[in-house]
């Protein structure tokens, strides 16, 4: 199993950055164990962090542009799976190991380990299936944390966010739309959430300030000291959820 970790990074206001504790944090909870770890810039980066590689680009374009700069990152490596991770995250302890245990079902694009609008608090445990036409805020949000599986990185990267969806300006909403008319409309939430967002500056909305926003934090987060390998339920079985899973 060919696996990579992949951190997409754009330049935030006043140079604010979460870069280096992102990863540090993904390599203490077992993106080590992969057999690609790169930070995927867009533009050209300076401070370089310790153990990933750097793939730098002379232009600086979007979030959008940046995250299919990792998918095709991927595809040239050939990986089996692709952890998609944006640069100011922290994972809960054992988080990356767990992850890499999971396997994305065959009818799901991809899965989804940091749900902010989907699911309500108190939601049960295991892999939660929504479709991207389906659902409650009617477009997917959020890009925290996700895995691809070969076959859905095979299919993005011959479609071009900007050009075959135009009028979505964001990574989120484009990678729904687009996977929306895709073999494989759905995608899957991990319950419980095993990443939080850390960022209180976004590069996608440099306006914004994020501070203290309940509303960026993912649904059903257990906390930092949460371990998902200490459980007996490693493996989650996939289900399609009810209505009463949905937030309110």
């Amino acid at each position: 199993m060919i696996t990579a970790v992949t951190i997409t990074t754009c330049a935030r206001p006043g140079g604010v950055s979460y870069l280096r504790e992102t990863a540090e944090a993904l390599l203490r909870e077992g993106a080590d164990h992969c057999t690609y770890k790169a930070v995927i810039v867009d533009g050209v980066l300076d401070d370089k962090p310790r153990g990933w590689t750097t793939v730098s680009h002379v232009l600086v374009c979007s979030v959008r542009a940046v995250m299919w700069r990792a998918f095709r990152y991927a595809k040239q490596r050939d990986v089996d799976m692709l952890l998609y991770c944006e640069d100011d995250i922290t994972p809960c302890r054992n988080a990356v190991r767990h992850i890499l245990q999971t396997r994305v079902p065959e009818d799901c694009a991809f899965v989804d380990f940091h749900d902010m609008v989907e699911l309500r608090s108190g939601a049960s445990r295991g892999l939660h299936v929504r479709r991207f036409d389906g659902l409650l805020r009617h477009k997917y949000i959020g890009n925290q944390c996700m895995m691809f599986p070969r076959r859905t990185i095979d299919w993005l990267v011959q479609r071009d966010p900007v050009y075959d969806y135009a009028p979505v300006h964001h990574a989120d909403a484009a990678l729904g739309k687009l996977l929306e008319a895709s073999p494989w409309p759905q995608y899957g939430i991990c319950v419980p959430a095993l990443v939080r967002h850390i960022g209180e500056v976004s590069a996608a909305h440099p306006e914004l300030s994020l501070r203290g926003s309940v509303a960026r934090l993912p649904t059903n987060y257990y906390g930092d000291d949460f371990d998902p390998l200490a459980t007996e339920e490693r493996v989650y079985a996939p289900h399609q959820g009810t209505v009463s899973d949905h937030a309110t």
